[in-house]
């Protein structure tokens, strides 16, 4: 996907003024939301519209291959549900921010998010500063039943979870 996209070629992103950016849309639409779970299904269309016209192109692809809408390639369905794992979770996270109005995004933020969704599909214990550690362990946002990875924010807090675990 990220050849087809020619990610590559793309500019990098200033951090900063994106968070910027998004916390202006942010308060600019804090009256339409009604729920959490508004809130990420907003993020999830917003996700799918940066990448429609590269979505219609494979989809037209497909089709012209031969395949169905209906079809299943099971051979590729544990791959592709981690990525809607690691898709998940960084919608979870923005949504949940976008739900919170008083909570303000900034650079770093977006940044710790990408970290998140690195080391909760891989790693046995993910260390991080206490905003992002009480952000994804939020019980209504379900990342702790779909990640297995122990999350801490502490030298102290990671040595007794490595105990725990005997890792």
């Amino acid at each position: 996907m990220m050849n087809y996209i020619n990610y590559e070629s793309w500019e990098q992103l200033d951090w900063q003024k994106t968070a910027e950016m998004l916390n202006l849309a942010n308060k600019e639409h804090a009256n339409e939301l009604r729920s959490y779970q508004h809130s990420y299904r907003i993020e999830f269309d917003g996700v799918l519209s940066l990448f429609n016209e590269q979505l219609i192109q494979i989809f037209k692809e497909a089709y012209k291959a031969g395949y169905k809408s209906d079809e299943i390639n099971n051979k590729k369905k544990s791959k592709n549900d981690k990525f809607k794992q690691f898709a998940q979770l960084v919608r979870t996270c923005h949504a949940a921010v976008r739900w919170d109005q008083k909570r303000q995004l900034n650079g770093n933020d977006l940044l710790d998010f990408h970290h998140a969704e690195a080391a909760l599909g891989y790693c046995d214990l993910f260390l991080t500063e206490k905003p992002l550690k009480v952000l994804v362990s939020q019980e209504h946002l379900g990342l702790r039943e779909l990640f297995l990875c122990s999350v801490g924010s502490s030298a102290s807090e990671g040595l007794k979870i490595l105990n725990l675990c005997k890792i």
